[in-house]
C-alpha cells in the first residue's frame, strides 16, 4: 500500500526496495479508474551527501594517487572519475572506494600517458551522487 499526497508528485511505501524497477498504475480510492501502467526507480533517499573534500594528487611512476577527506552526511562511497579533459561531463567512472564519512581517504591509479584529469564525487545508499570535486591534473 502507497500512500500520496496530492500534488507532491512523490508516494511513500515501506515494503519496496531502493534501486529497483517497479511497474505502476494508481488509482483514487474508492473510483475503478487506473492511469496506464509506468516504470518507476525506488530511490529511498533522494538527498545528495556532503561533497568530498581536499582532492590533491601524488605521482610516482607508474601510478598518481589521489587523496581527500570523504564527505559527511548521507555519506556511503567515493566514486572515482577520470577524463581527458577538464570536463566533468566526459570522464568515465574508473572506481567506487569504501571508505568511512568524514575521514581521509587515498586511491592509486596508473593511467598510463598523457594528462589525466580526476574527479570524486561521493554517493549516498541510494547511490545519489554529490557535487564533483575536482579536477586535480597530472602529465605523464
Amino acid at each position: 500500500r502507497m500512500l500520496a499526497t496530492p500534488g507532491a508528485r512523490r508516494a511513500v511505501s515501506d515494503v519496496l526496495t531502493d534501486g529497483q524497477q517497479y511497474q505502476v498504475r494508481a488509482s483514487w480510492v474508492s473510483r475503478e479508474v487506473y492511469t496506464a501502467t509506468e516504470t518507476i526507480t525506488v530511490v529511498s533517499n533522494p538527498t545528495a551527501p556532503g561533497a568530498a573534500t581536499g582532492l590533491s594528487r601524488s605521482y610516482a611512476a607508474p601510478n598518481v594517487t589521489l587523496a581527500w577527506t570523504n564527505g559527511t552526511g548521507g555519506y556511503y562511497r567515493t566514486r572515482i572519475y577520470r577524463g581527458t579533459t577538464t570536463t566533468f561531463a566526459s570522464a568515465t567512472l574508473i572506481a567506487t572506494v569504501a571508505g568511512v564519512a568524514g575521514a581521509a581517504h587515498t586511491f592509486a591509479n596508473a593511467p598510463g600517458t598523457g594528462t589525466w584529469h580526476y574527479w570524486a564525487v561521493t554517493i549516498n545508499a541510494s547511490l545519489i551522487e554529490a557535487t564533483p570535486t575536482g579536477p586535480v591534473s597530472q602529465t605523464i
